[in-house]
């Protein structure tokens, strides 16, 4: 490619309109790049919990199989914080971990 041109001026709205052209676009990949990053730093550092009534209609249990998950837990993986005397909280990705530990293949 071959460009002529008569006057500084036009050498020099070129050469702006190039350092432009290519400033946006590193621009808008810096910014793809911050927004990805943003999107997987914040799915890393969340944490979900379900209470007792929700991770029974998540595994789809019943009051007694509950119980017994809660009293096993330290073998079966599952993850329970206890908030008060009779009210916990079960992590989800613990809870997701157990199903796939017990899938048939």
């Amino acid at each position: 490619m071959k460009i002529i041109l008569k006057e500084e001026s036009e050498a020099e709205a070129f050469i702006h309109s190039i350092i432009n052209k290519t400033a946006n676009q590193v621009i808008g990949r810096l910014k793809d790049s911050i927004e990805l990053l943003h999107k997987r730093s914040s799915g890393l550092n969340t944490v979900e919990w379900l209470n007792t009534e929700e991770t029974m209609k998540f595994l789809k249990i019943g009051k007694n199989t509950m119980q017994k998950l809660r009293d096993e837990s330290p073998l079966n993986g599952i993850i329970i914080s206890q908030v008060s005397e009779r009210n916990y909280l079960y992590n989800l990705d613990s809870l997701k971990k157990y199903l796939e530990k017990r899938t048939l293949k």
